[in-house]
């Protein structure tokens, strides 16, 4: 449960209009964060074939803290502000690009929805995330990274997110380059769409393209090239079991223009809980590169967790990378190992995650 800190804003600046005696509107902040730390070993971590056992960091669940506001203006409106960061559980550091480089927007809500200004989480990723059963980094993010499509967080956005279009959320974003003399350079535009249906059934669609010509420090896409990612998905949640199949087309060009990333992602995943404290979960991505001598890539995760509270769980997973020698290589586990050409890992871990 998250801890809320609740604040009447009442300022009582000597001499100020408010101490004359006019209310402030309520306002609330919201300290948040999650913690994940587990103990892994990877079979095959490198080149040369050696295992190794580490402290891994967010292996299922990324470790953040942030804060979230809330104003209320008066006539449904709201000033609404999000900052984001990571800490890592093995260092205690955060990220070297920046204190709060997940988040750092502020917007107003309203019945006509919502729209931030700044640096926000691309809906494409948030309907990558939403697609997950069981969500595990060490699927999710990997499969996202290995595929060249971590474009996590859109630089310079202004997000809209519509109102509730029947059951239908609606999310458009664009990310401007920055770019004087060129509108179009390093920007960035995405949209999702998450529609539920009657019987347990969830239809998600996104898509994201990229335009190069931007730069890293001030571009909404740090990208050296174009690009475009599709995702397309369908999720079922039948008493204690989901099942989800999921489909992602990703192309990428350098910036001559020639493709470095060209491929299909096909992810079949499910989940059961076996009690209210036990669950088990499945998934197995495969990627298909449309490149020329590029073999298939496949991953494989399983799943256990253990909840000792609404806050705290425990976890076993294990990892299983199967990789070609040419193509898209990806890790079987999140931070602890990356992925190796030409070889199968194979990862376990134990963990545990705390929400506040």
């Amino acid at each position: 449960m998250k801890k809320t800190l609740v604040a009447l804003a009442v300022l009582a600046t000597a001499g100020s209009a408010f101490a004359a005696g006019h209310a402030a509107p309520a306002s609330s902040v919201t300290l948040y964060g999650r913690l994940d730390g587990a103990v892994v070993n990877v079979d095959k971590a490198n080149a040369a074939g050696q295992s190794l056992t580490a402290l891994g960091d967010s292996t299922v669940a990324t470790s953040i803290w942030g804060m979230r506001g809330s104003e209320n203006l008066g006539g449904g409106m709201r000033g609404v502000f999000n900052i984001e960061g990571d800490v890592s559980v093995t260092s205690g550091n955060t990220s070297a690009a920046g204190v709060f480089r997940r988040a750092a927007n502020v917007g107003v809500a309203g019945g006509f929805g919502e729209v931030t200004l700044g640096l926000r989480l691309n809906p494409l990723i948030a309907a990558w995330a939403g697609a997950q059963v069981m969500t595990s980094n060490s699927v999710f993010v990997t499969t996202s990274a290995a595929g060249n499509f971590a474009d996590f967080f859109t630089k310079n956005a202004v997000t809209y997110t519509a109102p509730k279009l029947g059951p239908a959320t609606v999310q458009i974003q664009r990310g401007f380059g920055n770019v004087a003399g060129g509108d179009s350079k390093g920007v960035m535009t995405a949209l999702s769409v998450t529609a539920p249906l009657p019987g347990g059934i969830e239809l998600r669609g996104a898509f994201q393209q990229r335009e190069a010509g931007g730069t890293a420090g001030a571009s909404a896409n740090d990208a050296g090239g174009d690009k475009e990612t599709t995702l397309l998905g369908v999720k079922g949640n039948f008493g204690p079991a989901s099942v989800a199949l999921n489909y992602v087309k990703n192309e990428a060009k350098s910036a001559a223009g020639a493709f470095t990333h060209k491929f299909d992602l096909i992810q079949l995943a499910g989940s059961y809980s076996l009690s209210k404290q036990m669950m088990v979960g499945a998934s197995f991505s495969q990627f298909d590169s449309g490149l020329t001598n590029t073999g298939k890539t496949t991953l494989t995760n399983l799943q256990g967790r253990y909840i000792l509270s609404p806050r705290t769980f425990t976890y076993l997973q294990v990892g299983m990378a199967d990789n070609p020698t040419t193509g898209v290589t990806v890790s079987p586990v999140w931070s602890a190992a990356g992925g190796v050409a030409g070889k199968n890992q194979t990862s376990i871990g134990l963990g545990a995650v705390h929400i506040f």
